[in-house]
């Protein structure tokens, strides 16, 4: 513990005073900059409990207290997240894409994102560590294995295990920042992906180009398995009513995620288990319809072969839980704090056997 504490004083110090080598290579400073940066990185992420923030400069009267306790001033700490944020997303041109500089600020900023919040953009930091998680040169099969195990394979050439760890890196950086702000995470994906929707339906075209980081359109047409493996964590990792608020949005993002053509042959509860358990949630296959309850005590029932969503003003008092009938034909909606229990139906006729037409309350 001394020794870290003395490494920390030390390259607080440096990296305050803009610390720098004379050498001959010109670069060597700006890595050598970028190293110590990272070292510092690491002491805050394994550390984040015992850093103290405060806004002052470091003063010869304050050093005294680094000797007891970890000390980093407010603008240390913003010049710190702002040199890692800087790495992640820093073009192609000043720094390859899996190196080694670059996959340590991905980990550092995962690890250590409550310490970084305050200084980095939650909605940049995801999608760009959505984008890095797209990488061609991976098959599906291998992320598919990082996702359940983190192992990477052990065989491949060097460009393709490089390329293999930053994923790695990229991806369990996400899970990290979405457990961490689960609620801002789905808040930040749902309103990249409404912007999404609307500028596709307005016949935008999605153009795809050779920089990073890429536009965010481009990073979400590509980057849907990513961002399902994100929500999905969310959904398994925080706890039922924490997610109640964005449970809306969350089934949002997953229909947006998953292709269409899945639910011809399976059920939501064997795309997305974890969210049928939920009794704000219930699918029917007939019509292929979900409907979600919310906190406000609307009832939205969005239509995957259509993709829109059509709100019901259910209850006056948010909703406790929500089913269909077997044929997809009725909707019954429950308040416990309205005490009510409303029932909708479809309409019904011979253009309606084929797909049922929009709910109408019925009865409560």
């Amino acid at each position: 513990r001394p020794v870290v504490e003395m490494l920390f004083l030390l390259l607080s110090i440096q990296v305050s005073c803009g610390f720098s080598v004379s050498l001959e290579d010109e670069e060597a400073p700006s890595d050598f900059y970028s190293v110590s940066v990272i070292i510092l990185g690491v002491v805050v992420a394994e550390f984040a409990e015992e850093v103290e923030l405060r806004r002052t400069e470091i003063s010869p009267q304050k050093r005294d207290v680094a000797r007891s306790s970890f000390l980093l001033t407010y603008d240390m700490l913003r010049m710190v997240g702002a040199h890692l944020f800087g790495q992640l997303t820093k073009p192609l041109s000043q720094l390859a894409l899996h190196s080694p500089l670059r996959r340590a600020s991905v980990d550092l900023i995962g690890r250590g994102f409550a310490v970084w919040s305050e200084f980095m953009n939650l909605t940049a930091v995801l999608m760009t560590l959505v984008e890095l998680q797209t990488d061609p040169t991976v098959s599906l099969d291998v992320k598919k294995a990082i996702a359940q195990s983190g192992n990477i394979p052990a065989t491949g050439n060097k460009e393709r295990l490089a390329a293999a760890a930053t994923v790695r890196a990229a991806y369990q950086a996400c899970i990290l920042i979405a457990n961490q702000r689960p609620q801002q995470s789905i808040n930040a994906l749902s309103k990249e992906i409404l912007t999404f929707k609307c500028d596709v339906e307005a016949g935008l075209s999605i153009q795809s180009s050779s920089s990073f980081p890429s536009s965010y359109h481009v990073i979400l047409d590509k980057g849907r398995y990513p961002v399902y493996l994100l929500v999905q964590n969310v959904i398994e990792k925080t706890k039922s009513r924490e997610l109640v608020p964005v449970l809306v949005k969350i089934v949002e993002i997953m229909l947006f995620c998953i292709d269409v053509e899945q639910f011809k042959t399976r059920t939501l509860s064997e795309l997305i288990p974890s969210l049928t358990k939920n009794p704000l949630i219930d699918y029917c296959q007939a019509p292929q319809q979900v409907a979600v309850g919310s906190v406000e005590g609307l009832v939205h029932v969005f239509d995957i072969r259509s993709a829109k969503c059509t709100p019901l003003h259910c209850h006056s008092a948010p909703t406790s839980a929500v089913t269909f009938s077997s044929n997809g034909r009725a909707l019954v909606t429950f308040s416990d704090g309205e005490g009510k229990v409303s029932i909708w139906q479809s309409s019904t006729g011979l253009l309606s056997l084929m797909s049922p037409g929009p709910l109408k309350l019925s009865r409560t």
